[in-house]
């Protein structure tokens, strides 16, 4: 772009020149100099405009190259926008999925608390029945005692359940 305006900037001041030159001319005291001095500037112009006819069809290249960049952008940016509208649906979907369970563990607390209130007074209940039940049972030892005693008074009924019956008898 620098070497276009440069190119411009040295054809006006040509321009200028072959003004200045063509005044000379229509003045009539033109000198063979001054002809051959506008030709040279007539040339020097020829050959600045066929630079910038090569540059500006350069530039005509470039432009087609970024209008061709700028529509795949364009394809790129819609592309991310569709991609940026699915993350927002997973992200909503993920919300709700985290509100699902965050309300699953307060009813699982609320279960709880609740359970708690209703078992733990049953149990600690149930409980004091068993340690009664426990206190009052006697323990293994005197039921061995008792056993035996028990043996020993079972014999001595029958030894005097068949002395009775024998006296019995007798009489």
């Amino acid at each position: 772009m620098e070497k276009i305006l440069e190119i411009l900037g040295a054809m006006n001041r040509r321009m200028d020149t072959m003004q200045e030159d063509i005044s000379v001319l229509r003045s009539g005291s033109a000198t063979k100099e001054d002809v051959g001095a506008l030709k040279e500037d007539i040339g020097s112009l020829k050959e600045d405009v066929g630079t910038l006819k090569e540059d500006v069809g350069a530039l005509k290249g470039d432009v087609g190259t970024l209008k061709g960049d700028v529509g795949t952008l364009k394809g790129d940016v819609g592309t991310l926008k569709g991609d940026v509208g699915t993350l927002k649906g997973d992200i909503a979907a993920h919300k709700r999925e985290m509100a699902t369970k965050e309300d699953l563990r307060h009813a699982k607390g609320e279960m709880m608390a609740l359970m708690e209130a209703y078992f733990e007074p049953k149990f600690d209940l149930l409980a004091e029945q068993i340690k009664l039940i426990q206190e009052k049972q006697v323990p293994m030892e005197a039921m061995e005692q008792t056993e035996d005693r028990l043996d020993v008074l079972e014999a001595v009924v029958k030894s005097h359940s068949a002395e009775i019956r024998r006296l019995k008898k007798a009489q």
